[in-house]
């Protein structure tokens, strides 16, 4: 997998989980 791939899911994974326990 590429690194830049990975950096970009893992933001996107960071932002929901922020997204959900800012509305939580």
């Amino acid at each position: 997998m590429s690194f830049s791939k990975t950096t970009s899911l893992a933001s996107l994974a960071l932002t929901g989980l922020f997204v959900v326990f800012k509305f939580a």
